[in-house]
């Protein structure tokens, strides 16, 4: 071998130790990190929370769930037979009786120890529509209602966080498109100019969007709410480079909308908080195409509406129930998941690896985190306190490890109509009588109180929360969702429990890749 052979075979054994010492860098950093999280995680200790104002516990509804004596798109979907869990129970057009009771569901809250209440108001109550001026047009009274419900939860010493829109629009709006249509823009932002300077001053936290591209893709993409389309439409999901989808196109619009109403409520009140409710999910594949499908729901559906409104945002808002296994283009479920009375894959260690991700790709902006929802459908309320616990653990590990956040809001203070679901899943600390309308706290009323009032979980409840679990396994649970994993039920049909420890726990999860 002639010397300058030798010479490039040194250099080519250096440049390989040089590559596996970088990955063994990288290695290093994920099993640190990795060990610093099952630290946390696997101690036996109480779990504790920052004393308030430093972290806030709260509770959330929203106007179609609660509201009674609302004649909106919702209404008319469900009287005409779209939603199989509705007309079978007493009273549903009553919802929860918050239009004209809403002092019921306040004095809970107030008596549950919340310090933040999140609510929404309807766009599609709030206006009318002149055709002959072509013009929208305020119901002052309607406002003025309004006032009094923010006035009477801020007489009960609770913060308010509004919602401007939660799933629901006027019928004027949706019959020309919704938001694929730019015009839609412009009278969002007239809704919001109508009304923010009346109801801004009791706000605490303003939310402009809930769970915008999820709702995008339930009325544009597979129209399974009230919905301009008659359709599946996955050809909407696609962007050309001439053409974007139908999709992208009403993300970009939302994101214009909310960037106009951000500067609009800055200069009627620059002190409040502004920020999404953003729908978020741990999609996981479970074969290779379903693995593609995967990893671009977490583009699409996680971070694409996220990427075009992070520089305008006082918190992150986010709403997390669970894990979503895809095999190939479908949602299925899968053995290895335990799963809600509403079909939603139960994964606490999912929460904690969306934070880190979106950590990771906006944590430059300093912005900070608040779970504006997390529950679970649990009608016997076996589930429910471990449930609580262990997401209630990730946020505790998170903020351990230097992640700000400012609060959790828990989903949902009573049951209420889950939308497509109607009346089927029970999402609820408290459950009602709809016979009577009669309010009956759960225990996991009981418990959350408790973790409100002394800022920690103690090792005992931890353990009984484990042990109420475990009870159900082999028993029969019900479940509101077909075997097909999309299609709702009016009525339960029932799956064997399977006990699977989902504690957050043992914690194997990629930390530092960005989908």
């Amino acid at each position: 071998m002639n010397s300058a052979s030798k010479i490039n075979k040194e250099i080519n054994n250096m440049n390989k130790i040089i590559q596996a010492s970088k990955h063994f860098k990288n290695y290093l950093l994920l099993l640190l990190l990795s060990i610093s999280s099952n630290a946390h995680a696997n101690e036996n200790s109480e779990i504790d929370f920052p004393p308030e104002p430093n972290f806030f516990f709260g509770v959330a509804n929203a106007p179609v769930q609660v509201e009674d004596q609302l004649d909106d798109n919702w209404l008319k979907f469900a009287k005409a037979g779209n939603i199989s869990a509705f007309s079978n129970h007493e009273n549903p057009e009553k919802k929860l009786e918050f239009w004209t009771k809403p002092e019921i569901e306040i004095n809970l809250a107030k008596e549950l120890g919340v310090s933040v209440f999140r609510l929404g108001i309807d766009w599609s109550r709030l206006m009318s529509f002149d055709k002959n001026l072509k013009k929208q047009q305020i119901n002052l009274d309607v406002l003025a209602h309004y006032l009094d419900i923010l006035k009477m939860i801020k007489s009960k010493k609770m913060k308010v966080m509004l919602t401007l829109f939660h799933h629901s629009e006027p019928s004027w709006t949706l019959e020309n498109g919704s938001w694929s249509n730019k015009k839609m823009v412009d009278q969002f932002v007239d809704f919001a100019e109508k009304i923010l300077p009346t109801l801004l001053p009791q706000v605490d936290y303003l939310i402009t969007f809930n769970e915008a591209q999820l709702y995008v893709a339930q009325t544009s993409i597979i129209p399974l709410w009230p919905s301009y389309k008659t359709k599946n439409n996955p050809l909407g999901l696609i962007d050309l480079p001439f053409k974007k989808g139908v999709f992208t196109r009403s993300l970009r619009n939302i994101s214009t909308a909310h960037h106009r109403v951000y500067e609009l409520a800055k200069k009627i009140m620059p002190e409040v908080m502004i920020g999404i409710a953003h729908n978020v999910a741990d999609y996981e594949g479970v074969n290779p195409i379903g693995k593609m499908m995967a990893a671009s729901s977490w583009k699409k559906l996680n971070f694409e509406l996220m990427d075009l409104i992070s520089d305008e945002l006082n918190f992150i808002g986010l709403n997390y129930y669970g894990v979503e296994k895809l095999r190939n283009t479908s949602l299925i479920f899968d053995q290895n998941v335990e799963y809600s009375d509403s079909g939603r894959g139960i994964s606490p260690a999912g929460l904690y690896k969306l934070v880190h991700r979106f950590q990771n790709r906006y944590g430059y902006l300093k912005i900070p985190y608040i779970i504006t929802e997390n529950g679970i459908a649990d009608e016997f309320d076996k589930v429910r306190p471990l449930y609580l616990i262990e997401h209630l653990k990730v946020i505790s590990v998170l903020m351990k490890e230097g992640i700000p956040f400012l609060g959790y809001i828990h989903w949902t203070l009573t049951d209420n109509f889950e939308w497509k679901d109607g009346y089927c899943p029970k999402f609820g600390l408290v459950s009602v009588n709809r016979h009577t309308m009669e309010r009956v706290k759960h225990d996991s009323f009981n418990l959350y109180q408790e973790i409100i009032a002394t800022r920690k979980i103690s090792i005992q409840r931890q353990n009984e929360a484990w042990s109420l679990d475990q009870s159900l396994k082999d028993q029969q649970r019900p479940s509101c969702r077909d075997l097909n994993c999309e299609s709702s039920l009016g009525e339960y049909r029932w799956e064997t429990f399977k006990g699977i420890d989902w504690r957050f726990q043992d914690l194997k999860v990629p930390l530092l890749d960005t989908p």
